[in-house]
């Protein structure tokens, strides 16, 4: 099986955290890993990766949205995460040795964090993983 993951952010791109949460994950990003960001406006990113893909669905739902972002990914693994959510720096690593489980659905602590705190903490990042099958 293997271990590639597609991550998915909503993002209505206005979150402050949006770039500090996409520069985490990006550190993070194996060879055949890819970052696919359905935002509802156009936001300028500067990025040369080709592991990161941007579209712009203006009209959806959160939930249409992700099914969007599931119809542009190409691995078998899929994660979601909030725009307003901070990984870890071994969130991906949690979920490659996750993978290798029977499990076909991973789901991570989920905390509230205030403006204050937010930075501070970075253990309780909300994260939901499915396996296409």
């Amino acid at each position: 099986m293997s271990s590639s993951i597609s991550i998915i952010i909503i993002t209505l791109g206005i979150a402050p955290t949006l770039q500090k949460c996409v520069q985490k994950i990006s550190l993070q990003l194996k060879s055949n890993d890819e970052l696919v960001i359905i935002s509802n406006k156009k936001i300028s990113w500067p990025t040369t990766s080709h592991r990161i893909k941007f579209f712009v669905e203006p009209t959806l739902s959160q939930s249409q949205a992700r099914n969007v972002g599931i119809t542009k990914t190409k691995n078998s693994w899929i994660a979601f995460i909030d725009d307003d959510c901070l990984p870890t720096n071994r969130w991906m690593k949690a979920m490659r040795q996750t993978m290798h489980s029977e499990a076909v659905c991973i789901q991570g602590r989920c905390s509230i964090y205030t403006r204050t705190n937010v930075w501070e903490v970075l253990e309780n990042v909300s994260m939901d993983v499915y396996h296409r099958i």
